[in-house]
């Protein structure tokens, strides 16, 4: 690409205001890394690489939304210290060593907070960065443990070091003591009562006049020259055994500093890759925070062309101030011309267009709502704003006309240009006509164009030209204040006369103006003006519908929770039926088994009843209770019908004759009911405990029910056979 068309790319991307969205983006950031990648943040024109730096920003975010901010602090600059340790006799300050054990702090926190399974972050690109770390705990807990200051190492830094350090502790309570000594014992001749410091050696200060009494060496004087500080002969060779011990705690120090220095630049290569893999995660997170704070989603990308903006709102303007916008061009027209008055809200527009496709392309989410479109481009040109230039002593027309003809050069169907006020700054009939063969030249390039205008004539071009549509921004002329609501598919009208009239221009000179105007010109703004009346109707209408529709669908969403509610309740009456005829069944399998127990037990003491009759009888009643089991879906439906109908008698007495439907046995209540509802049933000699709630009536054809039943009572042997 040639230095014309980068110098007009790079431009225009300032004019859309990308820059301010990087700083933006960079104040996000916590490292220096970080920011560095925020500030080199360009758009990219590919669409996979654009979908991928969108699915770095949503997968970041996404954390940041389930787990709060990441553990990103200590991220120190590091990388100037990691390349120069592997300089030959290279050894590190305190302060780099104490940064690097920081930055090593830090990978292993970043790493820990990664989830500890592979699966569990397994397609989370934020999660990736974390779980490729390369965390160096061993040489991290040694740094942390040595280096407490930037200029300090700890005691135990070495067992020498300790050593040295305790032997200089010592030395110095010796030299106290003797220098206590001599304050006390000399008190007229001292300055002050003060032991201190000239040349790193332990003195006092001493009157000058006094300076026979205190044998010593002067090591200096004060400003006055009456006080001389003077180190006694008695702590000479303890002054001279600390300094020896000073000289050597530096030496080991710098043993300690170079060892340390030696172990980083081992491991130099994977603190690197932590630096770089850290300088990534910063900058996701950057995406991500600066996506949350603007209230930001995902854009839907392709690279056709298509721009489908929903609900768009200019990132640089207020929240409680912005009108978001709806913006669609690309797919059924290629061209879209935005009308309106000044301060209408074309530019912020144009403006909003350019700045999120923009935003998409750098892998940015964008404030607008979800399932936005918007296109990657290998070229975003924009021709917005007033650029007279004083000093090139170019008008506003030849400003514009100078970056018209640098878009022209350029574009193609891969384009996306934004022009301002196309054809503007001279002669309106020449202007307009220009603009028309502007546009129409960028529309055979296949170029997507937004472009706005005052004129009537690009309107006209725009009805009828295919693949180019109108736009307007709406104004209210009652209030005679802008909306900031873009409209497409309506061209906008002048509104001239209707605010002159508004302000108080008399009537008679607002009809001498309508004179002036060609026949044609009236009958133009006459049917936009029926247009935009009528396209006021419509919305109103439409939202009164939506209204209606909203109304309905709530009534029908009313409708299926009360159907839903009527179909768990009948499904609650199917299972407790269920279960209740399975329980009743156990009941009367026990009490069978005791009543044939019970016969066996007679039989075999003498009476009158062979063991054969009954096995007979246990299998024939067994045999029933099964049949009963299989049927459990037809007494739950009479359960049902039951509950529902409410046809069962509520008032038994005992002695009464009733119907178990679960066991499709008639007999005689002998009991009242117990604490569990439960009543005895007989019917021969067989007797059953059955839920009150579940007697019949007995079924009025007597016929019939002997048909189907099976009575057990003709089947008993009684005792007088």
């Amino acid at each position: 690409m040639s230095n014309s068309a980068d110098r007009i790319i790079l431009r225009s991307r300032e004019i859309l205001e990308l820059p301010q969205i990087l700083d933006a983006l960079q104040r996000h950031a916590v490292s220096y890394e970080g920011q560095e990648l925020c500030r080199r943040l360009e758009p990219v024109s590919d669409l996979s690489e654009a979908v991928a730096r969108q699915k770095e920003t949503e997968d970041t975010l996404s954390v940041l939304l389930r787990r709060g901010q990441a553990p990103l602090q200590g991220l120190h600059h590091i990388r100037p210290s990691i390349q120069r340790v592997h300089m030959p006799g290279a050894v590190l300050a305190c302060r780099d060593l104490m940064q690097i054990g920081s930055f090593l702090e830090a990978v292993e926190r970043l790493n820990s907070f990664a989830p500890e399974s592979q699966d569990e972050g397994r397609g989370n690109a934020f999660y990736a960065l974390l779980q490729a770390l390369l965390p160096q705990n061993r040489l991290q807990r040694d740094l942390n443990k040595s280096i407490i200051g930037e200029d300090e190492l700890a005691d135990d830094a070495s067992p020498e070091l300790l050593r040295i350090r305790q032997a200089a502790q010592r030395s110095q309570a010796q030299i106290r003591q003797h220098l206590e000594r001599i304050l006390k014992g000399s008190g007229d001749a001292l300055q002050e009562q003060l032991i201190t410091m000239r040349q790193n050696r332990y003195v006092v200060p001493v009157k000058i006049e006094f300076r026979a009494k205190v044998p010593g060496i002067v090591h200096d004087t004060s400003q006055s020259g009456q006080t001389l500080f003077i180190e006694p002969l008695s702590v000479v060779e303890e002054n001279n055994k600390l300094r020896e011990l000073k000289i050597s705690e530096e030496r080991e120090i710098e043993r300690i500093l170079a060892e340390f220095s030696k172990r980083v630049a081992m491991v130099a290569n994977e603190i690197l890759e932590n630096i770089n893999l850290l300088a990534k995660a910063d900058f996701y997170w950057a995406k991500a925070r600066l996506a949350r704070a603007m209230k930001a989603s995902r854009p839907a990308l392709n690279d056709t062309g298509i721009i489908d903006l929903r609900r768009a709102r200019h990132p640089h303007i207020a929240s409680d101030v912005v009108v978001p916008i709806d913006l669609y061009v690309g797919e059924n027209f290629r061209t879209l011309l935005i009308t309106g008055p000044n301060t209408g809200g074309k530019t912020v527009s144009l403006k909003t267009c350019g700045l999120l496709t923009l935003m998409a392309m750098c892998g940015l989410q964008i404030p607008a709502a979800e399932h936005s479109k918007v296109s990657v481009f290998d070229k975003v040109l924009a021709d917005i704003g007033d650029e007279q230039s004083i000093e090139q002593s170019l008008s506003t027309f030849s400003s514009h006309m100078r970056n018209i003809v640098d878009i022209t050069e350029i574009a193609d169907s891969r384009t996306l240009v934004l022009t301002d006020e196309l054809g503007s700054g001279t002669d309106p009939s020449e202007g307009a006509a220009l603009a028309v063969a502007i546009l129409e030249d960028l529309r055979m390039a296949g170029s997507i164009t937004v472009a706005t205008t005052h004129y009537k004539e690009l309107k006209v071009y725009a009805i009828q030209t295919p693949g180019v549509e109108n736009a307007a921004c709406e104004f209210d002329t009652e209030t005679l204040r802008p909306t900031y609501k873009l409209l497409i598919g309506v061209p906008g009208s002048s509104n001239a006369f209707i605010i002159s009239r508004k302000l108080g221009l008399r009537e008679d000179i607002i009809e001498r103006a309508r004179i002036e105007l060609s026949t044609e010109d009236v009958q133009f703004e006459k049917v936009l003006a029926e247009v935009d009346s009528a396209r006021i109707e419509s919305e109103k209408l439409l939202s009164e519908a939506r209204i209606d529709r909203a109304a309905a669908r709530n009534a029908r969403r009313l409708a299926e929770e009360d159907a839903e509610k009527l179909r768990r309740s009948k499904q609650d009456i199917l299972q407790e039926a269920r279960e209740e005829s399975r329980r009743a069944l156990r009941r009367q399998t026990q009490e069978v088994d005791m009543l044939v127990r019970e016969m066996s037990r007679r039989i075999q003491s003498g009476e009158h009843m062979p063991v054969e009759d009954a096995e007979t009888l246990r299998q024939l009643l067994r045999g029933e209770l099964n049949e009963i089991e299989s049927n459990i879906g037809k007494e739950t439906l009479k359960a049902i019908r039951n509950k529902s109908d409410g046809g069962g008698k509520k008032d038994w007495q005992v002695g009464d004759i009733a119907f178990a439907a679960g066991l499709q046995l008639e007999g005689k209540i002998i009991s009242a009911p117990d604490n569990k509802g439960q009543v005895m049933l007989r019917s021969g000699q067989l007797q059953v405990s059955v839920p009150l709630t579940s007697l019949q009536e007995p079924p009025s054809q007597r016929e019939k029910k002997r048909n189907k039943d099976i009575s057990l009572k003709d089947r008993v042997p009684s005792e007088d056979r």
